[in-house]
């Protein structure tokens, strides 16, 4: 079995999410996005994990991870997956709330109705979102910009390799050509012995 975790390398589609190339690894540098009333939800799209699972693989787990924090609990970090480059979408699902930074991996693994396989995840993308999850009330606590941050945002697959299998049935194709393979030996004219030894 074999755990493989991957950083994104690459965002695109940003909705007043400022440096988005921060989410890339864990360094205390975060992105981060502010809604408000006018724009309850911010976020950004992430991509070039670079898997390369080998196909025939069985995937096991599929985890996404999030370093996040927020600034207040009016608002809440989410996050979701995509099996096709960004084309359907699993679910929206929530980070825990925290005003420090928090380290937590969600396990995705049954949120994906068709299942994942080698493909899907090799074409594996990501969305972060922080949304205004409270109207505000007049002027009050509840219309303060609140920020979600995001210091890291990886995924984690636990699968079974088929390489290996494949590996063993390369050596065994080997030793049964070595062994069944017939050996030509030229036949020279006019010699009694094969190879030019005798006359």
């Amino acid at each position: 079995m074999v755990v493989e975790t991957r950083n994104p390398s690459d965002f695109y589609e940003i909705t007043l999410w400022y440096d988005a190339s921060y989410a890339f690894v864990s360094d205390d540098l975060r992105a981060y996005g502010t809604p408000d009333a006018l724009n309850p939800y911010v976020g950004c799209k992430y991509r070039g994990y670079g898997f390369n699972i080998p196909l025939g693989s069985t995937i096991q787990k599929v985890e996404m991870g999030g370093e996040t924090k927020i600034s207040g609990f009016e608002f809440q970090l989410f996050g979701r997956l995509s099996p096709d480059n960004g084309n359907t979408w699993t679910p929206w699902i929530g980070f825990t709330q925290d005003t420090s930074d928090y380290m937590q991996w969600i396990d995705m693994t049954f949120w994906l109705a068709s299942g994942w396989t080698p493909e899907k995840v090799n074409a594996i993308e990501s969305q972060i979102g922080v949304v205004r999850t409270q109207a505000g009330g007049g002027g009050g606590e509840q219309d303060l910009p609140y920020t979600g941050y995001l210091d890291w945002f990886p995924i984690r697959v636990t699968y079974v390799p088929v390489y290996r299998f494949v590996q063993n049935l390369s050596v065994i194709r080997d030793v049964f050509s070595f062994v069944y393979t017939p050996i030509v030996v030229p036949v020279v004219p006019k010699r009694r012995k094969l190879l030019g030894v005798g006359k």
